[in-house]
């Protein structure tokens, strides 16, 4: 049988253990049963008791586009409104170019057309004759074209160069005036035996051209020009 005083060195231990901590500053320090090592765990700090680490780990925030993102977005933008400019100054420039031509080649057909209904003087040249015309209509060149009367008006006698003073006069003030620095010309060859009479119409008008390479292409206003041959 055990005796009672076989377990009083255990409890003294114990007992002198317990006052020790009850010091204040005093580091605890345990042993054995038989003043060996201390017990796992003890003497360390709780949060690193049985294997465990805590730790305070927080991502990076993101606060935002910074100044250098904004700059580069609003050079990407700006580059694409020029670009939409001018693709817009293009399209404008081409259709006012396209403009300018189908007057061109409406203005030479209409100055045809009216060759063609007076074949009487047209036709008839004995003579080389060169005109130029105006967009307010004025006439000059040989031989002399009348501008003074209206064929149009009711009650008056026409003549042949009465109707192609006419006709010459109203193509300038009409159909040439619509373009830009528009004007006219005529050019005929008079019949021989074995040709007929050829006129030649041609049209100009102020065309703004697109510069291209400042060395070969400037953006100033080129003279263009439409012509016909027609055979009255």
């Amino acid at each position: 049988m055990l005796q009672p005083h076989g377990l009083r060195p255990v409890q003294q231990r114990r007992h002198a253990y317990l006052q020790h901590a009850r010091q204040p500053g005093q580091q605890p320090t345990l042993r054995g049963a038989g003043g060996g090592r201390p017990p796992p765990g003890a003497g360390q700090r709780p949060d690193r008791q049985h294997g465990t680490i805590h730790m305070s780990m927080s991502a990076p925030r993101q606060s935002g586009f910074s100044m250098l993102e904004v700059l580069v977005a609003l050079i990407v933008i700006s580059l694409g409104l020029l670009g939409i400019a001018g693709m817009q100054a293009a399209a404008i420039n081409s259709t006012s170019i396209a403009r300018s031509r189908s007057l061109g080649a409406i203005a030479a057909q209409s100055m045809a057309a009216a060759m063609h209904a007076n074949t009487a003087y047209w036709g008839a040249l004995s003579a080389s004759g060169s005109w130029s015309v105006s967009a307010s209509g004025v006439i000059s060149g040989t031989p002399s074209l009348s501008q003074t009367v209206v064929c149009s008006a009711s009650g008056t006698t026409c003549t042949a160069a009465n109707i192609a003073g006419y006709d010459a006069t109203q193509w300038g003030s009409g159909t040439i005036s619509a373009l830009p620095g528009g004007s006219g010309q005529i050019a005929c060859n008079p019949a021989s035996s074995a040709t007929p009479v050829v006129c030649t119409i041609t049209v100009y008008w102020l065309e703004k051209s697109r510069s291209v390479n400042a060395a070969s292409m400037t953006a100033a206003t080129a003279s263009q020009s439409y012509q016909m041959v027609v055979v009255p």
